[in-house]
């Protein structure tokens, strides 16, 4: 290529090509960016994940270490008599069982009928040491 007149070179070639290559270098960091973002979102995900599961861990610890206690209980001497009485109402030779009736039914104080409301006294009016309000329940007056 012959060169001009004035010793200058023509430029058109190599001015084209800066658009081209910083639209290509700012696509290259945009994608770099982008990559980095998601694997930091990635990882901390991870991260949160393995926290879950160590706290998960713990608990599954926590339990294994009471089954093992429950465990060795029940293969002393004095925790298998105490789950064969309680649960298989089983009982030693010679052994004597007396059974009490009641516990967890309702109590006889709870199936007495109410007082009348005309023999009633408020919260105000009942007496407040012990002895006058066994007299006010059995006699339903006070002193």
């Amino acid at each position: 290529m012959p060169l001009p007149a004035h010793g200058l070179r023509e430029e058109t070639p190599h001015r084209s090509r800066w658009p081209l290559f910083f639209v290509a270098s700012v696509a290259v960091f945009f994608f770099i960016g982008v990559s980095t973002v998601r694997e930091t979102y990635r990882a901390l995900q991870v991260d949160d994940e393995i926290k879950g599961l160590e706290t998960q861990v713990n608990a599954m610890e926590g339990k294994k270490t009471k089954l093992m206690q429950a465990i060795q209980e029940l293969n002393s001497p004095d925790g298998l008599d105490r789950a064969a009485r309680g649960q298989l109402d089983m009982r030693k030779p010679g052994e004597r069982v007396i059974v009490v009736r009641g516990i967890g039914e309702k109590s006889a104080l709870n199936q007495l009928e109410p007082v009348p409301p005309s023999l009633s006294l408020s919260q105000a009016e009942l007496p407040q040491t012990t002895p006058k309000r066994w007299f006010y329940y059995f006699f339903h007056f006070s002193l």
